[in-house]
């Protein structure tokens, strides 16, 4: 069972970074970009031998989460530093807008 329950994990792990990699593409540096690939590709290569013990797909799967970590930190920096195409604004100041109506209500 566990066997099947890190097998999941890894591919479902693997796909995201699938998808991470193709949505964030514009985002990261060619050297990220080229360890995300490769460590996608270990994994499902680990993933696709008959003989694949629990301790090796582990180590790839921890290995692309460590990838997926500094991709998550690049992404976040910029939209950190210049904020990403299309986001709202941050909130401004102060809590106190003239437009503000306050009323009662009654439960009925």
């Amino acid at each position: 069972r566990e066997a099947v329950e890190i097998r999941n994990r890894a591919d479902t792990t693997a796909y995201e970074a699938n998808k991470i990699l193709s949505d964030q593409e514009d985002k990261l540096d060619a050297d990220l970009k080229s360890e995300l690939e490769t460590k996608i590709a270990a994994l499902r290569a680990v993933l696709d031998s008959d003989d694949a013990e629990i301790a090796s797909i582990q180590s790839a799967l921890d290995d692309l989460n460590a990838a997926l970590m500094k991709v998550g930190e690049r992404v976040y920096g910029q939209q950190q530093d210049g904020g990403a195409p299309g986001a709202p604004p941050p909130p401004s100041g102060g809590g106190d807008d003239d437009d503000t109506v306050e009323g009662e209500f009654r439960e009925v």
